[in-house]
């Protein structure tokens, strides 16, 4: 492939993970419904989350959340770390 191609299924990578994350924001903010957890709180959640720092201002109150935090990390975290490697690859020049 191209640069440009390359650029191009880097950058849709990216933007879908994005949209993934704020997907996932949303859904925290519907199980956490109980727990008063607005938009911006969901979305600092899924965050924090995803990249692992777990600062633990933020705890899921159920076991439904809890099992969607599951989900959300193992393909979330692969996901993550797939886009990571092909903006290395992007960087590097490598194919």
């Amino acid at each position: 492939m191209t640069r440009t191609a390359n650029l191009t299924y880097v950058l849709v990578c990216i933007g879908s993970l994005m949209v993934f994350i704020l997907l996932a924001g949303v859904v925290f903010m519907f199980l956490e419904k109980d727990s008063a957890w607005n938009f911006r709180d969901s979305w600092y959640f899924a965050v924090v989350t995803l990249s692992t720092v777990g600062y633990g201002v933020l705890t899921p109150s159920n076991d439904t959340t809890r099992f969607f935090v599951v989900i959300y990390l193992v393909f979330g975290a692969v996901y993550f770390v797939f886009t990571i490697r092909s903006m290395q690859s992007l960087l590097n020049g490598s194919s």
